[in-house]
């Protein structure tokens, strides 16, 4: 996931945010098994953080700050 967002940061944020969204549903659809949701849970936090990273990343000042985020 870290390889994807930082190869398409600089995808207009929309199309960024939907084709993440795919990507997180097909992973939650493929691991999401009885029992895994700490797994999951600690997946999409991880998720969440590496795409603040790659979005601030975008320009030299920063876009977002994590509350806003």
């Amino acid at each position: 996931m870290n390889e994807w967002l930082k190869n398409n940061r600089t995808v207009p944020l929309t199309l960024l945010m939907e084709k993440l969204t795919q990507r997180l549903i097909g992973y939650y659809r493929y691991y999401g098994i009885t029992d895994n949701s700490l797994s999951l849970a600690t997946f999409r936090y991880l998720v969440r953080k590496l795409t603040f990273k790659w979005l601030n990343k975008r320009s030299q000042k920063r876009s977002y700050n994590w509350r806003s985020f």
